[in-house]
């Protein structure tokens, strides 16, 4: 008994898994001996996040995903060890055939007791380069809307023996616009009005990507896209495959 009681020691004294939801999560505590102590679940906002965790600092881990940035972060302003999993290397919490919420936390709780290396943690983008990335994937779904839109244009007046103009510009609706008969221009005066404030709102997110990757950006701004999957970037535009090379 003496024996069991001092390898226990080695072993934080409660230990925390968090498996994360879209808008509730559910979390495990175990203890020394690996015996849970304590489930439930919270929200994912900030109120509910203190609630649950404000109390002593403890070890707690959670697999990476689109939330965990923030939540990890909310939880180490409380004073608490976090540990952020690599999803891609927890094969056996991800192809479990027992899989629920309730036993992938209490996995990746046992897990952050034995040995946090098991989890192969992972460390999440500075604020500032995540919101380099926002920009990036913003501009990728304006693009993608801006070509629907085009699109769409083309095809209408295609119907009625049109050709809209060929060049892409911020002034493509404008152009467009211009050479419509007025009976066609409430079908699509406003659809071409967007084009153009796409057309706009893309330039300036280029200009934005382009100076963080010749180097007039800030450190964070230099240095975000090197931290950064190939799939985060290279999936875009070309403005953001730049700062891949």
């Amino acid at each position: 008994m003496r024996k069991h009681t001092k390898n226990a020691e080695k072993y934080p004294i409660e230990t925390i898994g968090i498996d994360l939801g879209d808008k509730m999560s559910r979390y495990c505590i175990v203890n020394r001996d690996g015996e849970v102590v304590e489930e439930g679940s919270f929200r994912n906002q900030v109120s509910s996040i203190a609630a649950h965790f404000g109390g002593d600092p403890r070890r707690i881990a959670l697999e990476a995903g689109a939330q965990s940035a923030w939540i990890s972060l909310e939880l180490k302003r409380l004073g608490h060890e976090v540990i952020v999993a690599n999803a891609r290397e927890l094969k056996w919490i991800t192809s479990s055939d027992n899989k629920t919420d309730s036993v992938d936390a209490r996995k990746l709780a046992l897990l952050a007791r034995a040995d946090v290396h098991l989890l192969a943690p992972v460390e999440h983008r500075t604020a500032e380069q995540q919101a380099e990335l926002a920009v990036i994937r913003a501009r990728d779904a304006m693009m993608r809307a801006r070509t629907l839109l085009i699109n769409s244009a083309r095809g209408i007046a295609k119907g009625f023996g049109l050709r809209l103009p060929k060049s892409i510009t911020t002034t493509f609706g404008h152009r467009a616009l211009a050479d419509l008969p007025n009976g066609l221009r409430p079908a699509l005066g406003g659809l071409l009005e967007q084009i153009d404030t796409l057309s706009r709102q893309l330039g300036s997110a280029d200009r934005r990507v382009s100076q963080a990757s010749s180097g007039s950006g800030s450190a964070d701004q230099r240095s975000w896209c090197r931290q950064a999957d190939s799939s985060d970037l290279c999936a875009y535009s070309r403005p953001a495959r730049a700062l891949c090379s």
